[in-house]
């Protein structure tokens, strides 16, 4: 089948183009379209993709294959061919735009063009497992897991190929994908130190605080001085509400690497916690000049600057850290709440409403839009939001108590009772409990 000039010589965006195929197709299908294509330069991924590989696997193999072979114009026109209407939705993301032609000196190739222009196949999984290194340092997650699968057809026994392809993995967004890759690299070599630091994140990022710090303390039984382990465990812990033990494990992890910025913005946030705004600033400000494209850091000293009520100056940061990481929920949820006291709810509800796009499990953006909502006079939509955050965390005091104010407006004083009462069940703040105990007296509640 001829293919097309514009999708033949227009560079393509492998991101996209995976996003492409796993909502184009399943497994089953995905396979049939290489075992039944015209097209010689593809017929031979057929043979890579075993039925005992899931959807991602079989994606990222095939990308892998086609770019190694200058076949992924041709791979583009078969999925248009098979499924014209995912290619619509998805074509207008799918190509990076030439750039003009310049005089400026061609530029030096990159570390793992380099690397290819040594040989143009490399022979063996370790020499796959490199390549992918090559790839992921560039950030091109994409081809990296590309190589690091292929790795896994050749050597079905490579940690260090599972190990990587997990951590990248991970750095796409692909948790499940990533922990089971991860379990896979631990169960061939127990005793990979980076592997379980990798895992401890992935859980944490799961919401699996337990499994996160079983991780972190084997990594630093196997490893004591291994600075991401401390710094990780200091993470869990401070999630976990044990705000002296992390300090303690950021501190050491700071003791071992003075230049770690991750732990000085781990730290920043254990004493923002404990009410130390100027400890916390000088940790973010250190973190970020070890570091400039560290969006944690610059989300957390948003706080910071929030906390001492310089809306401004928070607002800059969070724009900094969503700039820098698009998906960052917690920056967009705090930009809303910025926002909203600066008057600004629409823009506010547009932050609330990506977040919960992004998450539609984050109990924090649906418990902001429901006040947004509120304060644009739409109680419907309000309560739906509140009683969404209280079904997703039924501890989650707040909403309870803005779901009780709400009834209180709307006339409804038993229901609005029933919801104070249930966050002095929950709340222990003491200036929160004397307010909601006098609201539940007006009601005739207590």
């Amino acid at each position: 089948m001829a293919r097309k000039k514009d999708t033949q010589d227009r560079p393509i965006k492998l991101a996209a183009l995976r996003d492409l195929l796993l909502a184009a197709f399943d497994a089953d299908t995905f396979r049939r379209v290489f075992l039944y294509t015209d097209n010689p330069k593809l017929r031979p991924v057929y043979q890579l993709l075993s039925t005992q590989h899931n959807l991602p696997t079989m994606v990222d193999q095939a990308i892998g294959y086609c770019d190694r072979q200058r076949a992924l114009p041709d791979l583009l026109e078969e999925v248009k061919q098979a499924n014209p209407y995912q290619y619509d939705r998805y074509k207008d993301r799918l190509f990076r735009t030439l750039p003009q032609p310049s005089s400026s000196p061609t530029p030096r190739p990159s570390p793992a063009d380099q690397a290819r222009a040594v040989q143009s196949e490399p022979k063996g999984a370790e020499a796959y497992v490199k390549w992918g290194l090559a790839r992921a340092k560039e950030g091109d997650q994409v081809r990296a897991i590309a190589d690091f699968s292929h790795a896994i057809v050749l050597d079905p026994q490579c940690a260090g190929a599972y190990h990587h392809r997990g951590l990248a993995r991970y750095h796409q967004g692909d948790l499940d994908g990533a922990l089971t890759d991860l379990n896979r690299a631990i169960k061939l070599d127990p005793k990979n130190v980076h592997a379980y630091n990798g895992r401890g994140n992935v859980r944490y990022g799961r919401g699996d605080l337990d499994a996160a710090l079983a991780d972190f303390n084997r990594a630093i039984k196997l490893d004591p001085k291994n600075v991401h382990a401390y710094s990780g465990r200091g993470l869990v812990r401070y999630f976990q509400g044990d705000l002296d033990a992390a300090l303690a494990d950021l501190n050491y992890a700071i003791e071992l690497d003075l230049k770690y910025a991750d732990a000085y913005s781990g730290r920043g946030n254990v004493r923002l916690d404990q009410g130390d705004l100027d400890g916390a600033l000088t940790d973010f400000n250190r973190a970020i000049r070890l570091d400039p494209e560290n969006a944690h850091a610059y989300n957390g000293r948003g706080n910071v600057r929030y906390g001492r009520s310089d809306l401004d100056a928070a607002l800059a940061d969070y724009n900094r850290a969503i700039k820098l990481n698009p998906w960052y929920v917690d920056a967009y949820n705090n930009r809303a709440i910025v926002r909203y006291f600066q008057g600004d709810l629409d823009a506010a509800l547009a932050d609330l409403n990506y977040a919960i796009e992004l998450d539609p499990k984050c109990v924090d953006a649906y418990n902001g839009r429901a006040t947004v909502h509120d304060d644009r006079g739409d109680r419907d939509a309000a309560l739906a939001d509140y009683s969404r955050a209280i079904e997703l965390d039924p501890k989650y005091a707040s909403a309870y108590y803005n779901r009780g104010l709400l009834h209180r407006k709307r006339g409804k004083r038993q229901q609005a009772a029933a919801d104070l009462r249930k966050f002095l069940h929950l709340c222990t703040d003491a200036g929160e409990r004397k307010l909601a105990e006098q609201l539940l007296r007006d009601l005739g509640g207590r």
